[in-house]
This record gives C-alpha cells, sequence and structure tokens, in this order.
C-alpha cells in the first residue's frame, strides 16, 4: 500500500519540509517575512520530486516532461520577484511577463517533440498566456481574501486529474496529482503559520495548472473538450457569491464550502466530455 502512495506522499511531505525550511531560515536571518514570502517554492519542490518518483530519474524528456520543467522555472521567478519585494503592480507585471515568456518556451518545446508545427506551437501559447494572465490578475485583486483562489486551483488539478484518467494519460495523471498533494503541503503551513499567497506560491501553483493543461492538450487531443470545462473552475467564485450565507462564524466557515462546491461542480462535466472525447473514432 505504501509504495502506491508514495508518489503522492513524496510531494506533500518535501512541499511541506521545504515551507517549513523558508520560514526557519528567514526567522534564523532576521528576514521572516522574506522568508515565508519564498516559502512558495514548496510547491515546486514537492512537485519535481513527485515528477522524479513517477518518471524514475527519466533519461530522456518527454513532452509532458517540460510542463513541469517550465513550472519550476515559473517558481524561480516567482523566488526573483519576492526577493525584490516591489510594489504590487510592479510585482504583478513582472509575474505577467514570466507568465507569457514561460508560456512561449512550453508550448514551443511541447509542440515540437510532437511535431504539431507553428501553428499549433502559437495557438497553444495564446490560450495558455491568456488564461494565465487572467488567473494572476484575479489573485492580485483578493485583497488578501484568497478562498477562492485556493478552491479554484485545487478544482483546476482535481479537473486535470479526472481528465487525464478520462484519455488515459497515466503519467499526466499522477502528475497533476502530484502538484495537487504539494499544493497542499503548502495550504497547512498557510493554514497554522499564516504564509502569505506570495508570488512564488502564485507562480508556482498556477504555473503547474497551466503548464500541465497546456501540456495535455498538446498531447492528448481527445482532452481539449474536458479541459475547455475545467478552465471555467476558478470562475466559480462569482456564482458563489450569489448565494446567501449567514452573518458571523458561521457564514465564514460556511463560505469555504460554498465556494468548494461550486469549483467542483463542472469536473463531472468535464470527465464526461473527455470519455466521449476519448470514445470516438479516429477520422
Amino acid at each position: 500500500m505504501l509504495p502506491l502512495l508514495l508518489p503522492y506522499l513524496i510531494p506533500l511531505g518535501l512541499a511541506m519540509t521545504g515551507v517549513g525550511a523558508s520560514i526557519l531560515a528567514g526567522a534564523l536571518t532576521g528576514h521572516r517575512m522574506g522568508g515565508e514570502r519564498l516559502a512558495g517554492v514548496g510547491i515546486a519542490l514537492g512537485t519535481l520530486a513527485g515528477w522524479l518518483w513517477i518518471r524514475w530519474l527519466p533519461q530522456v524528456l518527454l513532452p509532458l516532461d517540460w510542463a513541469v520543467l517550465g513550472a519550476a522555472l515559473a517558481a524561480a521567478v516567482g523566488m526573483a520577484i519576492d526577493g525584490v519585494n516591489p510594489k504590487p503592480k510592479i510585482a504583478l507585471a513582472a509575474s505577467a511577463l514570466g507568465a507569457v515568456a514561460l508560456t512561449w518556451g512550453v508550448a514551443v518545446t511541447i509542440a515540437s517533440a510532437t511535431e504539431l508545427g507553428p501553428m499549433m506551437a502559437l495557438l497553444a501559447w495564446g490560450l495558455a498566456a491568456l488564461y494565465w494572465l487572467t488567473l494572476l490578475w484575479r489573485m492580485a485583486h483578493r485583497k488578501g481574501d484568497h478562498v477562492n483562489d485556493l478552491a479554484g486551483l485545487v478544482g483546476l488539478f482535481l479537473g486535470l486529474v479526472g481528465v487525464a484518467w478520462a484519455v488515459d494519460a497515466w503519467v499526466a495523471r499522477d502528475l497533476s496529482l502530484a502538484a495537487l498533494c504539494a499544493l497542499a503541503g503548502w495550504m497547512i503551513w498557510m493554514a497554522l503559520a499564516k504564509v502569505p499567497f506570495s508570488q512564488t506560491a502564485r507562480l508556482s501553483a498556477s504555473g503547474l495548472a497551466v503548464c500541465l493543461g497546456m501540456g495535455l492538450a498538446l498531447t492528448e487531443p481527445a482532452a481539449l473538450p474536458g479541459l475547455a470545462v475545467v478552465a471555467l473552475v476558478p470562475l466559480a467564485d462569482g456564482t458563489a457569491a450569489r448565494v446567501p450565507l449567514p452573518k458571523g462564524r458561521l457564514g465564514l466557515f460556511l463560505r469555504p464550502v460554498v465556494v468548494g462546491v461550486f469549483a467542483l461542480m463542472p469536473l463531472p462535466i468535464a470527465v464526461a466530455m473527455a470519455l466521449v472525447s476519448a470514445g470516438m473514432p479516429v477520422s
């Protein structure tokens, strides 16, 4: 039983260790806030560990592997931004530039590896970059309330898992699960130590979701209908906000539950559409 769980326990454990080490290093050096801002790197470290376990130290990189490496570079960009700690608008602009550049690199690399051609790479880059920029913009305008962001990210990874399962893309499925476990490790620290949702964490988590989704779309065309539905998950907060909730502590408790329920609602439709698409004969 334990060997089956290792690909997911390792990302969870290493993510928690990375976050804790960053916080401790910041406290020991007198820069606790800086350590907390950089703690989001634990998400990338945990996912990379899961990737190495799943792929078992790959000698040859598969197309989907470039998505994980691109997301790791996104975490590095986030760490650079958090290290400088600029004003919010400058941080958002720098994150946006990093997202545009990284999606271009990942799209071109995967399209070349799969021999899809430059037009497909351009289309994938345009859609992925636009989607990632939308996620970053929404995250930057939450004003400290990140329940919707985290519910959306969890829903995105669960959607990737479901769609990858539906089209029998086991590498994408396991990598998405590893990324979800790594995100969970960081979220535990966020709940315990009030770790901020910094640029490192935002770029690590959203970069993983976008790059894995783009990699799955380029390597498994049958996944496209399901991925189109999964992309709607982060928009669930608009519908959830219309649900009347009681005031006080009960309302505060119920709000993340309601947001989570609405974020998960599109997933069965996404999986069903991917199953139908995967079962269609190739003309």
